[in-house]
């Protein structure tokens, strides 16, 4: 396994890991209308990407400022002190080998660096992601209901997460 920083020549790579996962797993919710944008939201920072055996097989990005008021309650700080990780995901083929705890514990070493807190938030019934997120010490500050809407039109229930 190979973590490093993402560079632009990744972004297609990543595009076609995240087409694997939507289809195997439903991350995201909804496909996004330009994947490439969606990679790279408002306040990113930074973003990583693993490899396996020579081939991208994971993503991860950290979000400077979050302001869900879930997890402003929860740490008590400023939305410029948490640093969001992000846009998680692990190409189906290449899971169970370490890659998404490795991606995560890069992007919130990261965001400890900077001084940041690093949080995260993660749709209720994500199962895998809150068993990975629970193993790794993440705690439960409450939940929240999200404020996009699924396909089908709903707005999801999301936990949210202070790191370790």
């Amino acid at each position: 396994m190979l973590l490093r920083t993402r560079t632009p020549e990744d972004l297609d790579g990543c595009v076609a890991v995240l087409r694997r996962v939507h289809e195997t797993s439903g991350y995201p919710s909804g496909w996004p209308q330009d994947p490439g944008r969606w990679l790279a939201p408002a306040g990113l920072v930074a973003a990583w990407v693993a490899e396996d055996d020579g081939r991208l097989a994971g993503h991860v990005g950290l979000i400077h400022g979050v302001r869900s008021p879930c997890l402003l309650r929860a740490t008590g700080r400023d939305a410029g002190e948490l640093g969001g990780i992000a846009r998680l995901f692990v190409d189906p083929a290449a899971r169970r080998k370490g890659l998404a705890r490795a991606l995560l514990d890069a992007a919130a070493g990261h965001a400890r660096t900077r001084g940041l807190q690093p949080v995260l938030d993660v749709v209720a019934g994500s199962e895998p992601a809150i068993a990975l997120y629970e193993r790794s010490g993440w705690e439960l500050a409450g939940t929240e209901t999200a404020t996009w809407v699924t396909p089908a039109g709903s707005s999801p229930t999301l936990r949210c997460y202070i790191g370790p």
